[in-house]
């Protein structure tokens, strides 16, 4: 992951379902479901992963902590 975040651990991407995981330095681990491949590289090199991921992704798409 380029860009370091102090709330972002990690992030990835499954294409076969389209899930975005996103582990935070906490450990825990969040789920969030049909997330277009576009939205999950434009997170990946957004300047701020936290903005990025607060206004764009934490109330656009289903999420489980897993």
């Amino acid at each position: 992951m380029t860009n370091k975040s102090s709330w972002i651990a990690d992030i990835s991407h499954d294409d076969t379902d389209n899930s975005l995981l996103v582990e935070t330095t906490t450990g825990e681990l969040y789920k969030h479901s049909d997330v277009p491949q576009t939205v999950a590289t434009e997170f990946e090199n957004a300047p701020s992963k936290g903005a990025y991921y607060n206004t764009k992704i934490r109330k656009q798409y289903a999420c489980d902590i897993v």
